[in-house]
Parts: structure tokens; sequence; C-alpha cells
């Protein structure tokens, strides 16, 4: 898993999910190491679903270091966190943000978040139904993290 996390941090996108495959391979299907390589999977289409960046903004961004494009990026979700308050009738942005929080490590927040999208669109209802799908997803049952 740290192999294929340093190859994605390097850009090596092919690399990392074949290191995926061989830590699921040499771990006989470890369901954490599957769930982390969906949970890439996902966000790479939502990257490639993303509008594209111009090369000015993508230059800037590449001069950044880590720490500072960890940040660009924590201040990027919280925008969208505090546009959600303002205006919560937004599914797919709701959506989005549920993935990014995971996707951070922040599962206690999207749980959260996924509960604030369930009162503006309840479980009975379609939108409900597909924030529902996504928690199942991304998010480990309750009773399995508090049992640990």
């Amino acid at each position: 898993m740290l192999l294929a996390r340093a190859y994605l941090r390097l850009g090596r996108v092919e690399d990392g999910l074949a290191a995926y495959n061989g830590a699921i391979d040499l771990s006989n299907g470890n369901e954490a190491i599957v769930d982390e390589r969906q949970r890439v999977l996902q966000m790479l289409q939502d990257r490639a679903a993303a509008p594209a960046i111009d090369p000015e903004a993508r230059a800037r961004i590449e001069a950044m270091s880590a720490d500072e494009q960890a940040a660009m990026i924590e201040g990027m979700v919280e925008g969208l966190a505090v546009r959600l308050e303002q205006d919560p009738n937004d599914l797919e942005g709701g959506m989005r943000l549920i993935r990014a929080r995971v996707v951070m490590g922040d599962s206690d927040q999207a749980r959260l978040d996924l509960a604030s999208a369930l009162e503006v669109f309840p479980p009975e209802t379609e939108a409900g139904v597909q924030l529902q799908s996504l928690a199942n997803e991304l998010l480990p049952p309750i009773s399995e993290s508090s049992e640990n």
C-alpha cells in the first residue's frame, strides 16, 4: 500500500493501481486495501470529470510544496462545505464533500456531512437512497468503528 501511495504522489497512476493490485493479491483480498483502491479510483474518476485547470494554474499548483497543496485542497473542501451550508439542496456537491472527506481520511466529518445531507434529502427519497448508497460504499458501519 505504501508503494501504491508513493506512486500516486509521483503522478504514476498506472503503477500505483498495479501496486494496489499486488497488495490485494499478497493479502488475499484484504478488505482495507480493496476499499482504499476503490476510494482512489473514485477520486480519479471525480478528477477526470472535473473542469480542466488552465496551464498557468496547473504550473502554480505543481510549484507548491506538498504541505501547500494539502492546505489548498483543505481550503477547497472547506469552501465546498460553506457553500453547502448556504445552499444545502446541492446533492452532487454534498456527495463530492463526503467523498473528499473520506479520501482525506476524515470519516467522522464525512458522517456528519452525510447526516446533514440526509436532513435535506431524507433516506426514503431517491436522493436519500443515493446518499445511503455512497455511505455504504465509502464508510464502514458505525458498529465496526465503535468496537475498535
